[in-house]
């Protein structure tokens, strides 16, 4: 999935839900373009009952360590 069909399906679905939940299993990496997508995602969220990001593995939660988005998603 590229980083515009995330985004278009992150804002149809925030738009019907309380919640969001994204299951990171399987992804291996997040490039800087995903990291504003799910920042953009937990912003949109925000109002609401906010966005959990779940089976986030060691490297991709390694780059969310770095780049401090850690103090901002809520990751499971």
């Amino acid at each position: 999935m590229t980083v515009k069909e995330f985004e278009d399906a992150i804002q149809e679905l925030g738009e019907k839900s309380d919640t969001l939940t994204l299951d990171m299993a399987g992804v291996e990496y997040v490039s800087s373009a995903a990291l504003r997508a799910i920042l953009n995602a937990n912003d949109l969220m925000e109002e609401k009952n906010g966005l959990v990001l779940k089976n986030v593995n060691q490297k991709v939660m390694e780059i969310f360590n770095i780049t401090g988005f850690t103090d901002y998603l809520n990751i499971q």
